[in-house]
């Protein structure tokens, strides 16, 4: 969601006293602080740690059970939905029927 000027100045307005600040130039600070945030707290993430293991890749699943869905279940085997052979087709963008 980008900030609109409006947002900006309406938030300036919040602040007690003198600001010598653009509307551009908040936004590029903003952003250039976000952007710090995020690489401060993803720094110490690697995919090895956010990979799980012991659980069959979706593809492998519909393989398995030969359907037009296949389940998605939590750690403790709870039900949070469907992952239906047709969208994984088409957010893998792979050739093939559906």
């Amino acid at each position: 969601m980008e900030l609109s000027d409006e947002d900006i100045l309406a938030a300036m307005a919040n602040i007690s006293g003198y600001l010598d600040i653009t509307t551009e130039d908040f936004r590029t600070l903003y952003h250039l602080a976000h952007q710090r945030a995020v690489q401060r707290l993803f720094a110490h993430i690697r995919a090895d740690r956010l990979m799980r293991r012991g659980i069959d890749p979706i593809a492998a699943a519909f393989q398995h059970h030969d359907g037009r869905a296949t389940p998605v279940v939590d750690g403790a085997g709870r039900l949070m939905g469907l992952v239906l052979r047709r969208d994984f087709i088409g957010a893998c963008k792979l050739p093939g029927a559906i």
